[in-house]
């Protein structure tokens, strides 16, 4: 997850399936709370393990609010130096979903140091 806010830029979402890219969305104009709100929805939905979010910037709240609401997976990520805290620290991948053990088709993967496009 690449966070904007408002004004031209755009927030976007890499979803993994496996080690493939199955969809990369965007929206633009959001504030802080629709972007954690889209965040909370999709991670819920897809019943994401791994919730990853560039926290450069805009981001740090949106890491705390997604904590605060208690969204499962919640990982701060430093684009310039991987994950910021647990055992992925040495591993890029910033702006990820990744699907729980023994999810449905319709779920997302990120795959282990892979790095999303920019």
């Amino acid at each position: 997850m690449d966070v904007a806010r408002s004004g031209e830029g755009r927030t976007a979402l890499a979803v993994w399936r496996g080690s493939s890219l199955a969809e990369a969305l965007t929206r633009q104009g959001l504030d802080t709370m629709e972007t954690v709100a889209w965040i909370a929805s999709e991670a819920n939905r897809r019943r994401a393990a791994r919730v990853r979010v560039d926290e450069i910037g805009i981001g740090t709240g949106v890491v705390d609010w997604l904590l605060q609401l208690g969204v499962q997976g919640v990982e701060a990520v430093n684009v310039a130096r991987g994950v910021a805290a647990g055992p992925l620290r040495q591993q890029a991948g910033g702006g990820l979903l990744a699907p729980a053990r023994g999810a449905g088709e319709g779920s997302c993967g990120a795959p282990e140091g892979r790095r999303a496009a920019r």
